[in-house]
């Protein structure tokens, strides 16, 4: 009996430390389907998440600026204005709304209540949501929809991995990272990964 006790005390703490994780992830989530900015701030390292971002998009535009089919003033240009541009640009953009929006799978367009239908310049009311829900209540097409979630697990004791489907890109899915810091799991990247 002793011994039990003994076995069930670790894996008590074993079941608790990686539910951990699930739990930030899940409150995560939720602000952000409640558009509470306060929250997906306190939820990020933003300084991690954006220099993780900027690395992303140098290694796309390196490897673009590689592609025989442009010209040499494009690559040349991809290589050395690119990365300049794109690091202003996630500065700018990469904060609690924008994150938000686009893990909620509205664009910026959207956010505004504004959508732009072909190649026309006219703005046009953005579509109303359908009232189709899947069995927790959420919307169909909800990109946050648990789902859509493929694949959840340690890298490492501090590092947690999510892959979730992106409804929007058919064979991608859309990676997160929560990292320890602390005494909270914040996430600290997200990227597109394809998969078959």
């Amino acid at each position: 009996m002793q011994m039990r006790k003994l076995l069930i005390l670790p894996a008590l703490v074993i079941a608790a430390y990686a539910a951990w994780p699930v739990a930030a992830a899940w409150q995560l989530r939720t602000a952000v389907k409640a558009r509470d900015h306060a929250t997906v701030e306190s939820r990020v390292d933003w300084v991690t998440l954006r220099a993780n971002l900027k690395q992303t998009v140098r290694a796309n535009l390196t490897d673009e600026s590689k592609s025989p089919e442009a010209g040499f003033f494009t690559r040349a240009l991809k290589r050395t204005v690119g990365p300049v541009v794109a690091d202003r640009v996630i500065d700018a953009a990469v904060t609690p709304r924008t994150l938000a929006s686009v893990m909620a799978g509205r664009s910026l367009l959207d956010e505004t209540g504004l959508t732009r239908k072909g190649g026309g310049n006219a703005p046009t009311p953005a579509p109303a949501p359908t009232s189709t829900s899947d069995a927790d209540g959420d919307p169909a097409d909800d990109p946050l929809a648990p789902r859509r979630l493929r694949w959840a697990f340690f890298e490492s004791p501090t590092r947690f991995r999510i892959e979730a489907v992106d409804r929007r890109l058919p064979g991608k899915r859309v990676v997160s990272i929560l990292a320890l810091q602390g005494l909270s799991w914040k996430l600290v990247d997200v990227y597109y990964v394809t998969r078959e």
